[in-house]
């Protein structure tokens, strides 16, 4: 059988298996651009507010129409009126006043609201029920015609309601704090992540990303090879390999949608990203059909194979059409959007995202049951936390123009990191009393204003627990 007809067969084979097992669908997600150039969410994984339910009963032996209750903490915002057509907050926010509804004796109304309080023990401190009587004056020429008379009977306060249900609101990590997360834990250095063809016969170039780069994404740039890059404000040939290189340097909507790609499958691989069962199709090992474009050139082929296909064509500009780089642009964009959307975790610490759609909700994308199913890691080995303060060398060393420095951190620390000639004079200050969580960190140092020499950067990484402080001093050199 040949390796067309064995593909197709492979398709229709996936499809049948796909259409046997739609109630047992596991999901997927990936990482677009735009989310991995957002911010990291500092609160992310911590509680930012509380999710609570409370229920007032009226335990009067008369109808009520009114209620008002205050809430021992700030109330964001009432999810429910509890059936009351009027509505407002008052006192500082932490006081429902409620109007309009009748309550029998007997009757309860439930409240759901967010409030601010980071820990259980929300509580209704105070309340009241009441009956207000509404009657307008019925002759128009008459003295306070149309003014409303209201007449006010108040309960016997009473004591305080606890929460019936009262849940922490988590801060969700943005696509910030999992890029993050994904080049500390799961990209492997020096090597890091390669786009293109490394080690290509000249003229040809590629890059190395092994850094987490704010400024890698989002690309906006048209689709096409990598023919040439902005070094120190020049226009140069793409020629040979690039470390981590910004937007500004080769903006290339290509590039940016391959990198997004990778990190997601990577996020699969590594027991990030679901789906997590064992015998699920991994993320890369999709099959792709799109069979509204039978004429499709990516079609029967895994998502890891069209990477494969973009980076070929990234590093050999003259073997490719501008309609190709804008196929592959099309397809590779397609993927990454389809299993996007809000991120959400069922843990930070291993980082766990949950899937937004299962396969049967995709057209064009499809189970693969000849799949390898990459070796999943441990937790452990995901969440490897070092038991000792560490200085990394930096790499590379010596380096031109830019080189980046990585250290570890057993815990969470304040950390000042700056760089120093042979004279002890300052000359870059990387982070300077930066609160920092634990693990393996990195910072990129770009000396392009800098003459070639020798150079020493400190850390000095202080306990926020504790207040003990480690430091530390290595040696580089700029080479140019």
């Amino acid at each position: 059988m040949n390796t067309s007809l064995q593909r197709v067969w492979r398709v229709t084979i996936s499809c049948v298996l796909f259409s046997l097992a739609l109630t047992a669908q596991p999901k997927y997600r990936t990482f677009t651009q735009e989310q991995l150039a957002q911010k990291e969410e500092r609160n992310a994984g911590k509680a930012i507010a509380s999710r609570v339910r409370f229920v007032v009963k009226n335990r009067f032996d008369t109808v009520k129409n009114v209620l008002s209750a205050t809430v021992s903490s700030p109330i964001i915002s009432l999810l429910d009126s509890g059936g009351f057509p009027n509505l407002r907050i008052a006192n500082f926010k932490k006081t429902i006043v409620a109007e309009g509804k009748e309550l029998q004796p007997g009757d309860s109304v439930v409240f759901h609201a967010i409030v601010k309080r980071k820990v259980p023990g929300s509580k209704i401190t105070g309340w009241q029920m009441r009956t207000k009587d509404f009657s307008a004056v019925q002759t128009p020429n008459s003295p306070g015609a149309g003014v409303t008379t209201i007449t006010i009977t108040h309960g016997i306060p009473s004591p305080p309601i606890p929460a019936s249900v009262d849940e922490q609101v988590i801060a969700q990590p943005t696509g910030g704090n999992v890029r993050e997360y994904l080049y500390q834990k799961a990209v492997k250095r020096p090597k890091g992540i390669i786009l293109g063809v490394e080690k290509a016969a000249k003229p040809a170039g590629w890059v190395r990303s092994f850094s987490t780069n704010t400024k890698a994404f989002p690309h906006t740039g048209a689709a096409r090879c990598f023919d040439s890059v902005v070094m120190s404000t020049k226009m140069k040939p793409f020629d040979g390999e690039v470390k981590n290189p910004s937007v500004r340097m080769h903006n290339n909507h290509l590039l940016g949608s391959l990198h997004a790609l990778k990190l997601s499958i990577l996020a699969n691989d590594a027991g990030v990203t679901e789906p997590f069962e064992a015998d699920a199709t991994p993320l890369g090992s999709l099959l792709y059909y799109d069979s509204a474009h039978a004429g499709n050139p990516f079609n029967n082929l895994t998502v890891r194979e069209i990477c494969k296909l973009t980076d070929t064509a990234l590093t050999y500009c003259r073997r490719f059409s501008s309609e190709y780089y804008t196929a592959l642009d099309q397809t590779i964009t397609s993927i990454v959007e389809m299993f996007s959307g809000t991120i959400e975790v069922n843990s930070m610490r291993p980082m766990k995202v949950k899937g937004t759609k299962t396969l049967e909700e995709v057209t064009f994308l499809h189970a693969n049951p000849f799949a390898n199913v990459p070796q999943r890691e441990s937790e452990e080995a995901v969440d490897n936390i070092p038991y000792e303060n560490r200085m990394l060398w930096n790499y590379p060393n010596p380096f031109n123009p830019s080189t980046v420095i990585s250290y570890q951190l057993k815990v969470k620390s304040v950390v000042t990191l700056k760089v120093f000639d042979l004279l002890g004079r300052e000359v870059s200050t990387l982070f300077d009393h930066a609160e920092l969580d634990e693990g393996e960190q990195s910072v990129e140092f770009d000396a392009g204003n800098l003459s070639s020499g020798t150079y020493y950067y400190r850390l000095i990484a202080t306990d926020v627990s504790n207040g003990s402080v480690f430091t530390d001093v290595k040696k580089m050199t700029l080479m140019r």
